[in-house]
């Protein structure tokens, strides 16, 4: 692997400094991470294509099948006589079944979404929205009795407004913001010195930036292949000016040749522990950036291990699932095509249902010995 040019080196008459040596630390951090984070990237894009291409359309098979099974349950259950019990099951398994996809986001079209709401208000003898509604209110009652704070029903899903509401309740129980400490001298000092530093090392960013701004303004170039290079590396310079990405920044400048790493040694301990401070918090921004952004990925939730590896087994298992789901679909379907298949049905449905009820468990009979 080559040796990244930021990295310094000691010579044979002095060794490098504390702060020398920190600075390599975290260029080769920075280095890793971004490796990482494109490399993980990467192979969540890859992990994403395969996904549509194998599990999405199966997925949405699954979808179209059992809502077409949904309405065919209610198509026998007008059609066949079945005792009261039955009747309930069955009614509680199409409800059950609306209730899945209409509160899931199951990418439903506006004419399957219709049909549902319609089956759910025929079998619950009320419409999904007053039922949501009426869920609302019950929570928001929940909360006015545990917290004394009325809300909004139609906004408790809103996190905005949950967290006026929490600043009010803090209000009306007289909790107060711990007052700040009154800062030393010495922290006063010491806080002074650092907003000096961070003023200073905007200030020198900024000098790196105009003074490649400055060499690589691809209107000065009459070369046409060289314009298209400097419009590119332009074009990194004023991300990473933007993004205060003073690593980038360092990279380009040796690149480009307005530095070499003699100069970049040779820079003072105040400038070299004004950059460490900025690397630092790049370090910490990429590290956010992989474990807040990459790693909550529904992809990378449902498909790689802890150590942000994709999992071909886990991938190959959702897709077994998935193939055992639409094949099941497709035999409870078969229950509709008699009276007799369909009672049958209805009875063992009825049972689980009870025992469900009884110890709060689904069983999950297997009709067609599946």
């Amino acid at each position: 692997m080559q040796k990244n040019k930021l990295i310094l080196s000691a010579d044979q008459t002095k060794s490098l400094s504390k702060t020398q040596a920190k600075f390599n630390s975290l260029v080769a951090k920075i280095e890793e991470l971004k490796a990482k984070k494109v490399e993980f990237e990467t192979t969540i894009k890859e992990v994403e294509i395969k996904y549509h291409k194998q599990i999405l359309p199966l997925a949405l098979e699954a979808r179209n099948a059992t809502i077409k099974m949904t309405v065919a349950f209610d198509d026998a259950y007008e059609q066949y006589k079945l005792t009261t019990s039955e009747r309930e099951a069955i009614s509680r398994f199409i409800v059950g079944n609306c209730q899945d996809f209409l509160e899931g986001e199951n990418m439903l079209d506006e004419a399957q979404a219709l049909v549902l709401k319609d089956l759910y208000e025929k079998h619950e003898g009320s419409t999904f929205e007053e039922d949501k509604a009426g869920e609302s209110e019950g929570m928001a009652d929940l909360f006015e009795q545990i917290f004394g704070v009325k809300i909004d029903p139609n906004k408790i899903e809103d996190e905005d407004y949950l967290k006026d509401v929490h600043q009010e309740f803090k209000d009306k129980m007289g909790f107060k913001e711990p007052k700040e400490r009154k800062k030393t001298k010495k922290q006063l000092e010491a806080a002074a010195k650092e907003k000096e530093a961070e003023d200073k090392m905007k200030k020198d960013a900024r000098g790196i930036y105009t003074q490649l701004a400055k060499l690589l303004h691809p209107d000065t170039e009459q070369d046409e292949v060289l314009r298209e290079q400097k419009s590119e590396l332009m074009k990194r310079v004023t991300n990473a000016y933007s993004e205060n990405d003073l690593y980038e920044l360092l990279q380009i400048q040796l690149e480009v040749e307005q530095m070499d790493s003699d100069s970049l040694a040779n820079v003072s301990d105040d400038l070299m522990s004004s950059y460490i401070k900025v690397l630092q918090k790049q370090v910490g921004e990429i590290e956010v950036e992989i474990n807040y952004k990459l790693r909550q990925n529904p992809i990378v939730q449902q498909f790689f291990t802890y150590t942000d590896k994709f999992s071909d087994s886990k991938f190959k298992k959702s897709l077994k699932e998935i193939k055992e789901g639409n094949e099941m679909v497709r035999q409870q379907s078969l229950a509709c095509n008699t009276q007799a298949s369909f009672k049958e049905f209805a009875k063992q449905l009825s049972r689980e249902y009870k025992q469900m009820d009884k110890y709060g468990g689904f069983g999950g009979f297997d009709f067609f010995g599946m």
